[in-house]
């Protein structure tokens, strides 16, 4: 089965939802088949307007008409992510602490520790750090100084969902991606199709998502499509 991030020939990528105002109502996303492959790695964007949140879900059927749809379990995203160098280090951070900036007030979880940075993944605030502000962890009380204001903003962190559900930020142009495998679904009562739900936000915020489809059964010429005869326009 294809990896997290890995491609194979005659992959396809789908669009599943927009670009939409998730303010307006609820977004469900196209149905699209699995049948024919062993990895979908979900994609969801969010545009330059981002004001509230969306709350994230997964569907799965027994066929692209949404027959005996259901909730889809998932246990983990990948979700924005940057790197935080720091100086003048006291105590030490702990993996999965909130870690707040004393003069931007921005929040983040502490998600991997070096000597001289920090990844983490937003909470609230921004993505822009104040440089030479002071860190400090919420649960071990360790501090140090922001050196910059944070780079490597394309990463994306593994992070535990709860409940089959997890909720997007207030920033813009960020982006989270869910892997789905085929043994995911109920197959032993032939559930071969997913699609994704975006929840509404409370304010206006650009969202779209995308599917990307991975360790296709056909390795030589292109797969069947995963969307049936849904035009695309």
């Amino acid at each position: 089965m294809a990896e997290y991030g890995k491609l194979t020939p005659n992959d396809h990528t789908i669009r599943a939802v927009g670009p939409e105002d998730a303010a307006t109502a609820t977004n469900n996303g196209t149905y699209i088949s699995m049948a024919n492959y062993g990895l979908c790695e979900i994609h969801i964007f969010t545009g330059d307007v981002a004001g509230n949140t969306s709350a994230i879900t997964i569907t799965q059927a027994q066929d692209l008409s949404g027959t005996g749809a259901k909730a889809l379990s998932f246990t983990k995203y990948y979700r924005p992510g940057q790197q935080l160098l720091i100086t003048g280090q006291s105590g030490t951070f702990s993996v999965g602490e909130t870690l707040t900036g004393g003069t931007s007030a921005n929040t983040a979880k502490v998600m991997i520790i070096s000597s001289k940075h920090l990844w983490v993944a937003i909470i609230t605030g921004s993505t822009t750090w104040t440089d030479g502000e002071t860190l400090t962890g919420g649960t071990s009380g360790a501090t140090a100084l922001a050196s910059g204001t944070g780079q490597f903003e394309d990463v994306g962190l593994e992070e535990a969902a709860g409940s089959n559900t997890f909720n997007t930020l207030a920033l813009t142009f960020k982006h989270w991606v869910i892997p789905v495998s085929s043994d995911m679904l109920d197959v032993d009562n032939a559930f071969d199709s997913i699609r994704v739900n975006l929840g509404q936000a409370g304010g206006a915020t650009e969202m779209f998502a995308e599917y990307q489809l991975k360790d296709g059964k056909y390795k030589r010429y292109p797969q069947t499509s995963a969307q049936g005869a849904i035009k695309g326009v």
